[in-house]
């Protein structure tokens, strides 16, 4: 696996650069902000998803992750994906460029929607910051 450990924003943040992306973790809240032009295959979600369980140390967090650079996700990845998020996450806000993308990417999550995950589609990381935090604490309450 090829990452690397970039500067910290402050205390709170501890992020890393793989092949594919930027990972990060803010408090609850995992942030992937994928390079430009990249075509994600399992490979990538592979390393993406040892990084993250290296910093998650078992414990179930919220995400985001920004897709707005990427070519495309093949099958193999999104299978992976889905399956990793079922197991460790409990919410994901995606980050897309346009309605278009937002539209696409319903379609795609309504056929790979995982179990007992919430997903939201969003066109600003704010928005998505905000709700997957309030998706987190309500699943804190709830456990």
């Amino acid at each position: 696996m090829i990452a690397n450990k970039i500067n910290l924003q402050n205390n709170l943040t501890i992020a890393h650069e793989t092949e594919s992306a930027i990972i990060q973790l803010q408090e609850n809240q995992i942030f992937i902000t994928h390079h430009n032009n990249i075509d994600i295959v399992l490979k990538h979600v592979g390393e993406e998803s040892e990084l993250i369980l290296k910093l998650i140390q078992g414990n179930k967090k919220s995400m985001i992750v920004d897709i707005r650079n990427i070519k495309s996700i093949d099958r193999e990845a999104r299978e992976f994906y889905k399956k990793f998020l079922e197991s460790y996450i409990v919410a994901v806000g995606i980050v897309v460029d346009s309605p278009i993308s937002r539209m696409i990417g319903n379609i795609v999550i309504g056929f790979n929607r995982p179990e007992n995950v919430s997903i939201k589609i969003f066109t600003t990381v704010q928005e998505a910051k905000k709700w997957t935090h309030n998706e987190f604490e309500n699943y804190k309450l709830g456990n």
